[in-house]
This record gives structure tokens, sequence and C-alpha cells, in this order.
């Protein structure tokens, strides 16, 4: 259990084994919510469960956004790889990546420029409705 002077992130082994990307990402939307809980004792602020995760998966995508191309090419080739398949963070990652270029095709002007506010609204609502669907988060969020 965490408290304010310490937070605790437990992550499964079978990602300390396989993957630092997995990992990374993983980390980068569980530090998210560490950061939200900490919001919430210091500055009492609080969102909504759905909101939350919404941050969190904003986030993983603003780290891949930062992968130079050989690690953005690993991440592809395990698209490929079946002994990912079974990870629900993974899974994740996948759904991630079809809504970014959802929101990235959707908002594109008639010069083929992506508008930012278009996209920053389309990805956000697409992820919340992604939360929504979910039947973990269903349970999580009490959905």
């Amino acid at each position: 259990v965490s408290s304010m002077d310490n937070l605790r992130i437990d992550v499964n082994n079978t990602y300390k084994a396989k993957d630092d990307l997995l990992t990374a990402i993983l980390l980068i939307h569980e530090i998210t919510h560490a950061v939200q809980y900490l919001d919430k004792l210091v500055y009492n602020k609080e969102y909504s469960c759905v909101d939350n995760e919404a941050i969190a998966y904003m986030n993983e995508l603003s780290l891949i956004g930062s992968l130079n191309q050989e690690e953005l090419n690993s991440l592809n080739t395990r698209t490929l790889d079946a002994q990912f398949s079974y990870n629900p963070s993974f899974n994740a990652l996948l759904q991630l990546a079809s809504i970014d270029a959802q929101s990235q095709n959707f908002c594109k002007n008639n010069r083929g420029v992506i508008q930012q506010d278009c996209y920053s609204e389309q990805i956000t609502q697409l992820i919340k409705q992604m939360i929504k669907e979910n039947p973990y988060y269903q349970a999580q969020c009490k959905l």
C-alpha cells in the first residue's frame, strides 16, 4: 500500500525478464498514477477514474513519441511476436497505436498537416472510449 512517504509500484517479473521498452511504458503509466495520488493528497486535486486512466495512456503515447527509430522498430517487431499477445499491457499498446493513427488521419487538413487541437480532442475521446469498453476498467471504475 502506498503512502505519502512510500510510493510503491510493483512490476510483474515477466516484464523485467523480457522487455525493457514495455516495462518503461508500463512504468510511465503507473508513475502517472503515483503523481495523481500525490496531487490528491497534497492539492486535493482529484479526477474521475476514466480521466486518470486517459491521462496515464496519454503519457504512454508521449513516451512512445520520444523513442528513436530503432526503439520504434523494436516495438513494431513485437506486434508480430506471439509471446506478447497474452500481455494485456501490450494489447492496450496496440489499441493506442490504432487510436493514434485514427486521430492523426481524422485531424489532417487538406495539406496533410495534423491540427493539434483536433488531435488532442479526438485522441482523448477515443482513449476514454477504449477505457469505458474494457471490462477491467468497467469493474475498476465502477462503470
